[in-house]
């Protein structure tokens, strides 16, 4: 898992670099190090997710098809598209799988922060 979120935030950096109009193969960037920084922070990422997950099973949250539909909405608004465009977008690249899981990992973080007993230190 953690090799595979480190992959993705390097493809990410990548994908970055040229939607700047940068060419990642002409910069002398140093890959094996990249790699090296990004695996810590993949590895916290990683055990994030596991926790919000189990935290999901454990607390029998679910996410409802109005919940989904909802969201939908919000990125097909906020991208200028339809909502059922985008739907059918997403089912066709298993993203509405990807939309469930995000959504049910934000309702285990809500309920987290809900009971959460923080204070400032001074």
């Amino acid at each position: 898992l953690v090799e595979v979120e480190t992959r993705q935030r390097l493809e990410d950096m990548i994908r970055e670099m040229m939607m700047q109009g940068m060419d990642p193969e002409k910069m002398e960037l140093d890959w094996a190090d990249l790699r090296k920084r990004q695996e810590e922070p993949a590895r916290k990422s990683v055990h994030a997710r596991l926790i919000l997950d189990q935290i999901a099973v454990d607390e029998s949250l679910e996410v409802s098809e109005e919940e989904v539909k909802q969201r939908i909405r919000q990125q097909a608004e906020r991208t200028q598209q339809s909502p059922q465009k985008l739907r059918k977008e997403l089912e066709k690249h298993n993203g509405l799988n990807a939309l469930k899981t995000q959504l049910l990992r934000e309702k285990s973080l809500d309920l987290l922060t809900s009971v959460a007993n923080i204070q400032n230190e001074e």
